[in-house]
């Protein structure tokens, strides 16, 4: 089950002061509530149609999210709210092949110093293009995976070379992006659940 950032965050969760956290459902009696709660909707997930599922999913984010609320002791990194803005920003311009630290730092009025802190260890240059390419795998699942597709998904997500979009994606994803839907749908298959967590995961 996935719950996007967003919306707990419109609860008043504050996802960033979890990461790496391991939260305890077992020692706290809300927590194995939750826990149970959810296991049930996992459980009960591919038999509900979609008005049922969009009708459950406002009970099942706010009560995810009051419990997370609950596990936040305040030891967030610094300046969450930074991070979020930047994020919201690189999102909403992926498709800017300009797209730079520097740009950001103008747009949102940061220091390069404390825009590249917020994205340690690996970078923010290498968190674009990761938001790059899972944007493109997107794509190439919903639109196909032919030629002309695939040049025009390079341009939308930002990568104006065709040839470098191509390396990239095959670094990412170990294999090209005309085979995106074929494998994408392989991993959907009952015997592939272990390459289909590792990809959810990474979105």
């Amino acid at each position: 089950m996935l719950i996007p950032r967003v919306l707990l965050e419109e609860q008043g969760c504050r996802p960033e002061a979890l990461h790496s956290r391991p939260l305890d459902h077992d020692g706290d009696p809300f927590g194995r509530l939750v826990h149970n709660f959810v296991a049930d909707v996992v459980a009960c997930g591919d038999l509900l149609d979609r008005c049922e599922a969009l009708s459950a999913s406002p009970a099942i984010i706010q009560r995810c999210a009051t419990w997370l609320c609950g596990q936040d002791d305040g030891s967030a990194s610094p300046n969450p709210d930074v991070r979020i803005r930047v994020r919201r920003f690189i999102e909403a311009d992926l498709g800017n092949p300009k797209l730079t630290p520097a740009l950001i730092a103008g747009r949102l009025g940061l220091s390069r110093s404390t825009l590249y802190r917020q994205f340690a260890p690996n970078g923010i240059v290498s968190y674009i293009r990761d938001r790059r390419l899972m944007y493109a795998m997107r794509l190439l699942i919903k639109e196909g995976a032919g030629p002309a597709r695939i040049s025009r998904i390079a341009d939308t997500v930002g990568i104006a070379d065709e040839r470098t979009f191509r390396c990239a994606f095959k670094r990412r994803f170990g294999f090209i992006p005309s085979d995106a839907p074929r494998r994408i749908v392989t991993a959907w298959m009952p015997d592939s659940v272990s390459v289909r967590r590792r990809w959810i995961e990474s979105l």
